[in-house]
C-alpha cells in the first residue's frame, strides 16, 4: 500500500534515517498527530518544524505554504565574524554601496566598534547592484532576504554571539585582517573555524547535507604594498588551516576566499555580492 493513501494515519515515525526532507503528501493528513522526525539530516526551515514541540503541525503547515508558493522562505542569516578591526562593519556597509566610486570614502569612514550584535535586513535583488535596507525600499517578488548579523570581534563577546550561531540557512562570511600585528592570520582563521565548527553537528559535517556555507575573505588589501610577495603566503597560511584534519569536513567556500583591495579595486564589490548571493540562494534550495 503507497503510504500517501494512509488518511487515517495518526503517528508517523522515520528518525534515525538519512532523510533530508519529507514527503509532500503529509500536508493532506490531517489525522496526524505525532511525526517523529529526528535524527535526519534535513535541508533547510523544514528541518526546523520538523524538529518543533507540535511536529506534525508545524510540518503540515509548512508543506502546504511551501506548495502555494509562499515567499517568506527566502531569507537567510548573513553572519559576519573575524577579530576586533577586521574590517566586518566596513563589508557590510561597502554591500550598500550604490555607487563603487564611492567605496573608498565609505572604506575610509570612522567608525565605532561593534558592541555585542548589530543587525540589519538587506535585499539582495536581481543583478548586482548594490543591496538596500528592507526597511527602505521595496523587493522584488523573488529577492533575497539575507538578515545580516555583525558580530563584535571582541573576545569578551564571544560567549553569549555563540548562542546565535546556526548550523543551516546561513551563511557566514570570515573576516581575516592580515595586517593585525597581534593575532597572525592563521590563528584569526583557526579560532573562528573551531568556533565555528564546535556549532556544527558532526554526523551532518560527515554528510555535508543542508549546512550553512562559510566563506573567507581576506581585508585590507590595500595595506600590504609588495602585493606579489605579501598575500601569497597569507593565501597559503589560511588554506593550511582550511586543511587542517579538525576543519576538513567544514563547509568552507574556497571560491570566495580571497583579497578585497577595495580602495584600490572597488569593482571587487560586485563578484563578492554576486557569490554570496549565491551561496544565500543554495541555503533555501529545498
Amino acid at each position: 500500500m503507497e503510504l500517501c493513501r494512509l488518511c487515517r494515519l495518526q503517528s508517523f515515525n522515520c528518525s534515525w534515517n538519512q532523510l533530508t526532507g519529507l514527503p509532500s503528501w503529509l500536508r493532506h493528513v490531517t489525522t496526524l498527530t505525532k511525526l517523529d522526525a529526528r535524527k535526519n539530516p534535513i535541508i533547510g526551515p523544514l528541518r526546523f518544524a520538523a524538529e518543533s514541540e507540535n511536529s506534525a503541525r508545524a510540518v503540515r503547515h509548512f508543506l502546504t505554504e511551501l506548495e502555494h508558493g509562499a515567499g517568506s522562505f527566502r531569507s537567510v542569516k548573513l553572519m559576519l565574524v573575524g577579530h576586533g578591526f577586521a574590517g566586518k562593519t566596513t563589508l557590510k556597509d561597502v554591500l550598500q554601496c550604490s555607487n563603487t566610486a564611492d567605496i573608498p570614502a565609505v572604506i575610509d569612514r570612522k567608525r565605532e566598534r561593534t558592541r555585542g550584535i548589530e543587525t540589519l535586513t538587506l535585499i539582495a535583488n536581481a543583478g548586482d547592484g548594490p543591496w538596500v535596507d528592507a526597511q527602505t525600499a521595496a523587493a522584488m517578488a523573488d529577492a533575497l532576504r539575507f538578515n545580516v548579523w555583525d558580530f563584535g570581534g571582541q573576545m569578551e563577546y564571544c560567549t553569549g554571539n555563540q548562542h546565535f550561531v546556526s548550523e543551516e540557512c546561513a551563511v557566514y562570511v570570515l573576516v581575516l585582517n592580515p595586517c593585525d600585528k597581534t593575532v597572525s592570520v592563521d590563528q584569526q582563521a583557526r579560532f573562528w573555524l573551531s568556533f565555528l565548527a564546535s556549532k556544527f553537528d558532526p554526523v551532518r559535517l560527515r554528510h555535508r547535507a543542508g549546512l550553512a556555507s562559510i566563506a573567507i575573505v581576506i581585508t585590507h588589501g590595500d595595506s600590504l604594498l609588495d602585493t606579489a610577495n605579501a598575500r601569497k603566503p597569507c593565501l597559503q597560511q589560511v588554506r593550511a588551516v582550511c586543511n587542517e584534519e579538525h576543519f576538513r569536513n567544514l563547509p568552507i567556500v574556497n571560491a570566495v576566499a580571497t583579497f578585497l583591495d577595495l580602495k584600490r579595486h572597488p569593482q571587487q564589490i560586485v563578484s563578492l555580492r554576486s557569490s554570496l548571493a549565491s551561496l544565500g540562494r543554495q541555503q533555501i534550495a529545498f
